[in-house]
């Protein structure tokens, strides 16, 4: 796809918007895309051979266990459903579990608007 042009510009919509944006990332083209799409471009990821581990074991299943760990190392105790932001507010909890994601590889950055 476009392998004699140094840029894509994308302008597709939804679900096919986002398989085109994976196709030319994967191609190793640049791309400027103006599309709208449900899917959070910022999550497309590759396999990792190294860890066997796809992008949703990384940014899903490191969180939860992540948590797992928080509750067993005493990190949350209280009772009940909590929502993900309840869990983050203990003192050092965000800390723990952003660490945690960090010995696993798992990049992030903050975005401030």
């Amino acid at each position: 796809m476009g392998a004699e042009f140094d840029l894509v510009i994308g302008a597709v919509p939804g679900f096919m918007g986002f398989k085109t944006l994976k196709t030319v990332i994967e191609a190793g083209k640049n791309i400027v895309d103006i599309s709208f799409m449900p899917e959070d471009f910022l999550l497309l990821d590759k396999y990792d051979k190294a860890t066997e581990t796809i992008s949703m074991s990384r940014t899903t299943g490191y969180t939860c266990t992540a948590a797992a760990n928080l509750l067993l190392d005493g990190g949350f105790s209280e009772f009940g459903v909590h929502p993900p932001e309840t869990l983050g507010a203990g003192a050092g909890n965000l800390a723990y579990i952003m660490k945690y994601l960090k010995e696993r590889g798992v990049q992030y950055s903050v975005i401030k608007e």
